[in-house]
This record gives structure tokens, C-alpha cells and sequence, in this order.
């Protein structure tokens, strides 16, 4: 049976992909996969095609990447001039460890309490000696010593509130400090996947911009094959999650197979009644290089 072939565009490029695609069934009725899908002339692509972008402005001081460098995942690319974030970050730390000193402090809560058994014993003295001998200390005296006996007391809860608030600042300096540590790894750019750079942007010393893109970076150890199925013969739910085998002539006219699933069904039916389907399949190094590339043709069989 021949099907027209539609391919909707890659991140590469746009392209319009027509050609023939044999579908090789048993005798199973309309919807079964028991017998096996075969699909010709399917597409290899990628699944992830990332522009890395710079995430702080300011002059690219190293680039640890080049084209055709295979980075694992969080390996270093670029690093954008620290030097004023590294001094913010210093002065933050500085402070947010000075605060969370005198949040600490035990002393000035010891002193107010010192301070109150102090004037308690002093009012107790003097009303004590008043009892034993009467008048010998004024009533104005005795109100005074009871007064600053009492503002003791207080004085105690007040520090301890001023402790806490000291507390709460200091969470607030150190939620500044991890603040600019953050400034600071924002200049630090990493490869957010294993993947292997084929475009690289800006070179060291020039300057860079947020969300401008230092270099485009591609997974190549998991790949996509797409194809079309002919809705008539092949109900989409009993497609998807299947075990598929990807077959693409490598360079020498050797045939290489590739294991995977289909990861997705389209619910979209294109006009002359086919269906877009894809499939993911892990992908294998020979030496240096990896044998599946994006842009090869392949024979998609459906268990």
C-alpha cells in the first residue's frame, strides 16, 4: 500500500518530506498490532536541540566547549566575568554572618536578667529593713526601688524580642547572601543535558547579553523516528507504549538496528487518512561517533 509522507518541521530547518511508506500488516483485523507495523522511508530527528542561553550580562571571560565537544550533563561551556558578583556576594556573606551572630548573642538577655534579680534585691533589702525597723527607708525610696525592679522585669521580655527580631533579619541577610551565591553561579554555565555542540556563538572576550544564546547543544544518545499509519487499518490506542525496532543503512550499506518505544500517537488524522506517529530509540557509539544521526532514513517495525 502506498501512503503519502508528511514530516512536520524539525528545529533544524522547515521541510516538506514526501515519498512512499509500505505498510506491511498480517492478517490480524483492522486495529491489531499481533502481526507487526512496518513503516519505510520514516525520518530520524532529534528530541532535545537546545540553544544554551547566557542568564547575566557582562564579557565572556572562558568557553570549555567547541564544536563537536560531547559534554555530560552540568559540565561547564562558558563562564561570564564574575568579579563584581563574587564582592557582592562576599559583603552579603559578611553580614549575614554578623546577624546571625547577635541573633545568638546570649549576653544581653544574662545582663537584663542580672539586671532585674539586682534591683529585686535591692527593693526586697529595703522593704525587709523597713519591716524589721519602720521608716528607716522612705516610702518614696521604696516606690523607687520597686519601680526599677519591675522595669527589669520588662526590660528581660524586651530583649528577648529583640532577639527575635534579630533572628528574623538574620534569615533575611542570609537569604541575600544565597542570593548573590546565585548571581554568581548564574555566570557559570552549564550543559542542562549530555549532549554534543554543534554551533557555538560568542567567543571569549566578547560581550553577551541575557538570553542570548553561547552555544546550541544536541542530545544524540536518544533520537526520534517518525512515520505515518494508515488510520483505516491501525486504531491509534493500540499503537501507543509499543516495542519498535529502528533499521537505517549506516555508511558501507551495514544495517544497523536500534530498540525503542513509541512515545507518541498523534489525534490528528491528515488528509488521505494517516496519522503521525513517533518513536523513541537509544541510540550507540562506535569509537568517537554515534551511529544513528538526524536526517537518516529508517524502516520503523512495530512489534
Amino acid at each position: 500500500m502506498l501512503a503519502r509522507y508528511l514530516i512536520a518541521p524539525t528545529v533544524a530547518a522547515l521541510a516538506t518530506f514526501a515519498t512512499a511508506a509500505e505498510l506491511k500488516t498480517s492478517d490480524s483485523p483492522p486495529g491489531a498490532v499481533a502481526g507487526g507495523v512496518r513503516l519505510t522511508h520514516c525520518l530520524v530527528s532529534l528530541i532535545d536541540d537546545i540553544e544554551v542561553p547566557a542568564e547575566k550580562p557582562g564579557v565572556l571571560t572562558s568557553l570549555a566547549a567547541r564544536e563537536g565537544a560531547y559534554l555530560e550533563a552540568q559540565a561547564p561551556i562558558a563562564s561570564i566575568d564574575e568579579e563584581q558578583a563574587a564582592l557582592q556576594h562576599e559583603t552579603a556573606k559578611a553580614e549575614a554572618d554578623a546577624a546571625q551572630a547577635k541573633a545568638e548573642n546570649p549576653l544581653e538577655i544574662e545582663y537584663a536578667v542580672a539586671t532585674h534579680r539586682t534591683a529585686e534585691a535591692e527593693y526586697k533589702i529595703s522593704l525587709n529593713a523597713n519591716l524589721k525597723q519602720p521608716n528607716s527607708v522612705s516610702a518614696v525610696e521604696l516606690e523607687r526601688l520597686r519601680l526599677a525592679m519591675e522595669q527589669a522585669r520588662i526590660k528581660i521580655g524586651v530583649t528577648e524580642f529583640e532577639r527575635g527580631l534579630k533572628g528574623i533579619e538574620a534569615r533575611g541577610f542570609d537569604a541575600k547572601s544565597r542570593l548573590t551565591a546565585a548571581e554568581v553561579r548564574q555566570r557559570h554555565i552549564l550543559a542542562p543535558l549530555a549532549g554534543e555542540i554543534v554551533e557555538v556563538f560568542y567567543r571569549p572576550g566578547e560581550w553577551v547579553e541575557p538570553g542570548k544564546p553561547i552555544v546550541r547543544l544536541v542530545r544524540l544518545d536518544r533520537l526520534r523516528v517518525e512515520g505515518f499509519v494508515k488510520f483505516s487499518e491501525h486504531a491509534p490506542g493500540s499503537l501507543h507504549g509499543q516495542a519498535v525496532r529502528a533499521t537505517v543503512e549506516t555508511a558501507g550499506g551495514k544495517l544497523e538496528t536500534f530498540p525503542g518505544r513509541v512515545t507518541f500517537v498523534s489525534p490528528l488524522v491528515q488528509p488521505g487518512g494517516e496519522y503521525r506517529i513517533w518513536a523513541e530509540v537509544d541510540n550507540r557509539r562506535v569509537g568517537e561517533h554515534w551511529l544513528l544521526r538526524p536526517g537518516l532514513e529508517a524502516e520503523l517495525t512495530i512489534e
